[in-house]
C-alpha cells in the first residue's frame, strides 16, 4: 500500500471513530461501518490504529488547556481542509484535541440518510421469493425482514429477524455479506440459509463454502472466524461462534418447500417450530409434552391442519383452566 493509499485509509478510519462515538449513530451507520471494516484486513488495522489514538485523545481531552481551548475556539469551514493531518501533530497539541473534539462532530455527523437498496418484510405464515440484480436469490421465510445494499464493489445485506435462504451467483470480485447484527455471513457463489433468532443465529450451508466472522466487540480482541461447508451448522451468539457440526441440510431447509420435516423430535420442540406459523401459536410448556416423540412430514401451508393431525396423533387436550391460550396436555 503506497503513502496515498495509506493516508486515505487512515482518514475514513477516523471518520468511523468519529461517527461511531456520536450519539447519531443509528442502524444504518452500523451497517455501512461494518460493510466497510470486513472489506481487508487493512480496514481492520487502519481502524484499531485511528480507536488507539483517539483512546489517547479522550484523555487529553479532560486536562485543564483542553477545556479552556474548548471554550474558545468556533471552527470555520476552511479548517475542514487540514483537519485530516492530526495524527502525527494531535497528541502534543491540546488545541488541536479541541478542533477533534468539536469540530469532528458538528462536520461528520450530517442528517441521516435513507438507506440506500430495498426492504423486504414477510407476515406470519407467509413466504417470498426475491430476485436479485445479479441474478442471486432470497427466499425469505415466516416473519422475516431483510435489507439490500448493492454497491458495485460488494453485494450487501441485512438480516433484521427471521429465516432467508441465499442462492448466490459466484463473482469472486463482488463478496456477498449478510449482516446478522453479531457478525457477518460472507460468501461468493453458493447456498446457505441464516435463521436470526433472539437469542442466536444460526448458519446452515447446502452448498459451497461461507465465512462466518463475530463482530467487534473490543478493539484488543480480533473478531473469530469460522468456515462452514455443504451440509454443515455454526451458531453465533453473544458469547461468540459454536463449533462447526455436521447436519442435514436438505431436511433443516424443507421449509423452502412448504414442508416441516421432523426425526425422533420432542412434541414441543416440533411445536415450537409450528408455532412460526401459526396465527395464535400453542403454549408448549406443560411436562407432560416432553415425553412425547415425533417423525414425519408435515405441510405448513396449513399449519392449523397441522396441529390438528398433531393434536389427533397424541390424544392431546386443551387444558381449560389455564391463563394461557391453546395450552395442550398429554391426553393419556
Amino acid at each position: 500500500m503506497n503513502t496515498s493509499e495509506h493516508n486515505k485509509l487512515s482518514e475514513e478510519a477516523n471518520r468511523w471513530v468519529v461517527r461511531l462515538r456520536s450519539d447519531n449513530a443509528d442502524a444504518i451507520d452500523k451497517a455501512s461501518f461494518s460493510r466497510w471494516l470486513n472489506r481487508s484486513d487493512a480496514h481492520e488495522q487502519a481502524f484499531d490504529a485511528a480507536l488507539a489514538d483517539w483512546q489517547i485523545l479522550g484523555a487529553l481531552e479532560h486536562t485543564p488547556a483542553a477545556k479552556a481551548t474548548l471554550r474558545h475556539f468556533e471552527p470555520t469551514p476552511s479548517s475542514w481542509g487540514w483537519l485530516w493531518q492530526w495524527q502525527s501533530a494531535a497528541l502534543a497539541s491540546f488545541a488541536l484535541v479541541a478542533v477533534l473534539s468539536v469540530g469532528f462532530l458538528q462536520a461528520l455527523n450530517p442528517p441521516a440518510e435513507t438507506a440506500a437498496g430495498q426492504h423486504f418484510a414477510t407476515a406470519r405464515g407467509e413466504q417470498r421469493l426475491i430476485r436479485l440484480e445479479d441474478g442471486s436469490e432470497v427466499k425469505l421465510n415466516t416473519n422475516s425482514s431483510l435489507h439490500i445494499e448493492y454497491t458495485e464493489a460488494q453485494r450487501f445485506l441485512v438480516l433484521d429477524k427471521g429465516e432467508a435462504f441465499f442462492k448466490v451467483t459466484t463473482n469472486r470480485a463482488r463478496p456477498f455479506v449478510v449482516d446478522v447484527g453479531d457478525g457477518t455471513v460472507t460468501a461468493v457463489g453458493t447456498a446457505f440459509a441464516i435463521n436470526k433468532t433472539d437469542t442466536n443465529i444460526e448458519v446452515t450451508v447446502l452448498e459451497g463454502i461461507v465465512s462466518v466472522k463475530e463482530r467487534e466487540t473490543q478493539p484488543q480482541i480480533k473478531p473469530e472466524s469460522q468456515v462452514v461447508k455443504a451440509d454443515e451448522r455454526l451458531t453465533l451468539d453473544k458469547q461468540g461462534l459454536s463449533d462447526v457440526r455436521v447436519t442435514n441440510a436438505q431436511q433443516l431447509l424443507a421449509w423452502r418447500d412448504s414442508l416441516l420435516v421432523l426425526e425422533n423430535q420432542p412434541l414441543p420442540t416440533a411445536l415450537a417450530e409450528l408455532n412460526r406459523y401459526l396465527d395464535t401459536p400453542v403454549d408448549t410448556s406443560h411436562p407432560s409434552l416432553a415425553k412425547l416423540k415425533v417423525s414425519g412430514t408435515f405441510s405448513l401451508q396449513t399449519p392449523e391442519s397441522t396441529l390438528a393431525a398433531l393434536v389427533t396423533t397424541f390424544g392431546l387436550q386443551l387444558d381449560e383452566s389455564s391463563a394461557t391460550p391453546r395450552l395442550y396436555v398429554d391426553g393419556e
